[in-house]
């Protein structure tokens, strides 16, 4: 990656890095299902398509958040949370470290 596209995706991925945690710190049950469906909805959206365009659509990063993703139907997608924040936080590190 370049150091102009590391310039631009680290920022993007610091800004839902904080979004995830600013979430965990509010959940209240287990499962994250007191999360909202929009918030829940927005969040996820707005996360995969920040991996995909930071580490393309047919990266393992890629691949593992969709796979996640098709595990839970919309009324349960809250669940799926905790797991996309982690792999965020991992491609960061990837991205971040060259």
């Amino acid at each position: 990656m370049t150091n102009s596209l590391t310039a631009v995706v680290l920022p993007q991925l610091d800004e839902l890095i904080v979004k995830f945690e600013e979430i965990k710190k509010r959940k209240r049950e287990w499962d994250w299902s007191d999360i909202e469906g929009d918030e829940a909805s927005g969040f996820i959206a707005a996360a995969l398509a920040a991996i995909h365009r930071a580490a393309g659509v047919n990266s393992p990063f890629a691949k593992q958040s969709d796979e996640i993703i098709g595990q839970y139907p919309a009324d349960f997608r809250s669940q799926a949370i905790p797991h996309i924040g982690g792999i965020l936080k991992s491609l960061r590190h990837d991205v971040a470290s060259g």
